[in-house]
């Protein structure tokens, strides 16, 4: 094998390696920001349970709280690419080997959170009752579709 061939297996071996290097960034890219966008939803979901459970006083804050999952909620649908299930994540197999139902529920959440938003000024009790249904469908998903 003469050198210009070599030095073109070479170069062709590197780019290989370095588009293999790229797929595995973006979907640890992807891993991140999934689970960044989920912290945040978290986040909103523990502060609103404080507050309902008289743990803190602050229900003032509680439409702010139901306004950033109900904003948030709609990244959902973009969070799990092909790709994303490898590495360190908790998201199962079954969500892209059961994508309409997946889909389905990713829908319930997204509209259960805007329901919420929608009744963040009303009385405790309708606010109680529309936190519950988010916090159901997000037990649903969690069920089927999130490794403990």
């Amino acid at each position: 094998m003469d050198r210009k061939t070599r030095s073109a297996g070479a170069l062709a071996g590197a780019i290989l390696l370095a588009g293999s290097a790229l797929v595995a960034s973006a979907a640890e890219g992807d891993i991140e920001y999934r689970q960044s966008v989920y912290s945040s939803i978290g986040g909103h979901m523990s502060a609103m349970s404080a507050i309902l459970k008289q743990e803190v006083p602050h229900t003032m804050d509680l439409a702010v709280h139901a306004q950033g999952i109900a904003e948030l909620a709609p990244l959902t649908m973009h969070l799990f690419p092909e790709g994303s299930g490898e590495g360190r994540t908790k998201a199962k197999a079954a969500i892209w080997e059961n994508p309409d139902d997946f889909d389905e529920k990713r829908q319930n959440f997204i509209d259960a959170a805007g329901a919420l938003g929608d009744v963040a000024g009303a009385d405790m009790e309708t606010f109680v009752g529309a936190f519950r249904e988010l916090g159901g469908t997000c037990k649903a998903c969690h069920d089927d579709y999130k490794a403990d």
